[in-house]
């Protein structure tokens, strides 16, 4: 099977921010668990979502990428034990292999769905505010993670701004996610770094 430079180019930036996702989430849950994370931790956890993801192949599913949610669920309830994660795991397995299983999700009633859901992802936003404010605290900082949102909410709010683009940068820069991502990258990589905090 042959792939076009194109083709590739786009899912190398798609693992980009995958890679980028995960990364963000697992500061926040550590964040949100109060344990300092650890770039030997991050490693585990990357190499986790690899191996998930080369693991679904095999039965013909999507990659995987972390679950933003959790960082609020966390938030919310304040339980992060890994045996809750296990046994919510075992649940989903069963509600695939039974659907009369997976029927009793149905039962929840929406306003109480709507409810949760509406201060978990305000929760989500909450651990990214926080992160960011821990991130700014240098002028490099702050224009990198500036530019970065700015770049993202334009594409997202206006996609007209891409409308002069070929159909492939089209299909990368369509997601406010992949454009902030790509120019949060770009320009922590080609600003100058000062040894002072100020600067």
């Amino acid at each position: 099977m042959s792939f076009s430079i194109p083709a590739i180019i786009t899912m190398s930036l798609v693992y980009l921010v995958v890679v980028a996702e995960a990364t963000g989430d697992f500061m926040a849950l550590a964040s949100n668990c109060r344990v300092e994370l650890k770039g030997n931790d991050l490693k585990k956890g990357l190499l986790a979502d690899g191996l998930g993801s080369t693991f679904g192949s095999f039965f013909s599913a999507m990659p995987v990428a972390s679950f933003s949610q959790n960082v609020g669920i966390v938030g919310i309830s304040g339980v992060a034990s890994r045996f809750v994660v296990a046994v919510t795991g075992c649940l989903l397995v069963l509600g695939g292999l039974f659907p009369k299983f997976a029927a009793l999700a149905v039962t929840v009633p929406k306003p109480v769905l709507g409810g949760v859901g509406f201060v978990m992802f305000g929760m989500i936003a909450y651990a990214g505010i926080r992160m960011l404010m821990k991130a700014t605290d240098s002028r490099r900082n702050a224009i990198v993670v500036c530019v970065a949102l700015a770049s993202g909410l334009a594409v997202t709010y206006e996609p007209n701004l891409l409308r002069h683009f070929p159909e492939s940068l089209k299909l990368v820069f369509h997601s406010g996610i992949t454009t902030g991502t790509l120019a949060a990258v770009t320009l922590n990589l080609i600003l100058p770094k000062s040894k002072s905090t100020d600067a």
